[in-house]
């Protein structure tokens, strides 16, 4: 029984440690930090990249784009935040991508004005041509139909 007490609070450990943070774009940080992830990886080089370019971004969004951008940040936290600890930097980064659609989705993408998704395109732009935003991108749409 201690062992699966163990394991259970392992599972989620650097999940717990960043929750300090869990509707912050730091929360990447230390989520790169507890898995010892570099300034490269995932967490800091997309995830928190993207979380501050559409916090400055924010006042270039409508009441609607506004409330996306804080829907879609609290669900990829949140997603994230449900990672098995043991997974490798890479492995993250695989696993995280794979949010990014049901959480646009769900967060209402979908229902946006033109003006926002182009907004939104505007500051995914220097990323667009990553072939996970490609795909992201076009699962998204398709999504939308």
């Amino acid at each position: 029984m201690k062992w699966i007490a163990l394991a259970l609070l392992t599972f989620n450990a650097f999940a717990s440690d960043c929750s300090q943070y869990e509707n912050d774009c730091e929360y990447y940080s230390c989520v790169a930090e507890a898995k010892h992830c570099s300034d490269a990886s995932y967490p800091v080089s997309f995830g928190k990249r993207y979380c501050l370019r559409y916090v400055e971004q924010m006042n270039n969004f409508s009441d609607a784009g506004k409330v996306w951008i804080e829907e879609v940040r609290k669900c990829l936290i949140k997603d994230m935040s449900t990672f098995e600890n043991d997974l490798s930097c890479v492995q993250l980064r695989k696993r995280a991508f794979k949010g990014h659609v049901p959480c646009y989705v769900e967060s209402g993408y979908c229902n946006l004005g033109w003006r926002d998704k182009a907004q939104i395109i505007k500051t995914i732009w220097p990323s667009i041509r990553n072939v996970h935003i490609m795909a992201s991108g076009i699962n998204v749409l398709r999504a939308c139909r």
